[in-house]
């Protein structure tokens, strides 16, 4: 043996993950290298997930398990590489973004977030906190389109007293 991976096999490549997910690819990953600080946990990893396959990562501690789905959320340092959803580019958006954007988040894997609700519940509340955010954002933008309105409206009431005192 070559090294100490040699006994897991040969990975599969782009071409083989393509034949597991042959139709639409929901999501792809690319050549990603990604992790923590200046420390590379994955190295030119590939995966492609269509629409309704179920997917599980399976390995020992350390292997980048979390790492995988931690740089989908946007929570590591991205080095090379790209991740698409639905053949949209998220590689470099933030947490928040692709929250909006498209509606990925993470869910931790016990309890604390609501520890008195059910799964179903926490997840509802999720969405009900997108649904509470995105009313937010609207009203932030409205109150500043009138701000601006009145900016308007302001300086047009500035020109018309000037025109009306070089009148008088």
């Amino acid at each position: 043996m070559s090294n100490q991976y040699d006994v897991l096999g040969k990975a599969p490549g782009p071409e083989e993950l393509k034949k597991l997910a042959p139709d639409n690819n929901h999501l792809t990953i690319k050549k990603l290298s990604a992790g923590y600080g200046k420390m590379e946990i994955l190295h030119d990893f590939d995966l492609s997930v269509s629409k309704a396959q179920s997917l599980c990562l399976i390995g020992p501690n350390g292997a980048g398990k979390s790492t995988i789905l931690h740089s989908i959320y946007g929570f590591t340092n991205i080095f090379s590489g790209q991740i698409e959803l639905e053949g949209k580019e998220i590689t470099n958006l933030s947490p928040a973004e692709k929250l909006k954007s498209c509606g990925i988040a993470y869910i931790l894997q016990d309890n604390s977030v609501f520890p008195d609700m059910t799964v179903e519940e926490n997840l509802l509340m999720g969405g009900y906190i997108k649904k509470i955010l995105m009313s937010l954002i609207k009203k932030q933008k409205e109150f500043l389109k009138n701000m601006r309105d009145l900016e308007t409206e302001e300086i047009n009431l500035q020109k018309f007293y000037l025109v009306v005192k070089e009148d008088c």
